[in-house]
């Protein structure tokens, strides 16, 4: 299972979190769909997931 931006790109380097917690959580043949936001003081921060996404390796973590 391999976390995957709209446009179809892998983003395990950036949120390799995802992956781990589904791999360990979910069935080997599970497919999601969906789309995944950040809240912070208590509203979405789009900015702050761009700013992870453009994260790789341990700089990720």
């Amino acid at each position: 299972m391999l976390p995957r931006s709209r446009q179809g790109t892998d983003t395990t380097g950036s949120l390799p979190q995802i992956r781990t917690a589904a791999i360990e959580q979910l069935p080997a043949d599970t497919a999601l769909d969906g789309e995944l936001a950040m809240r912070e003081h208590g509203r979405l921060a789009f900015e702050r997931l761009q700013q992870r996404l453009a994260r790789r390796g341990s700089g990720a973590e």
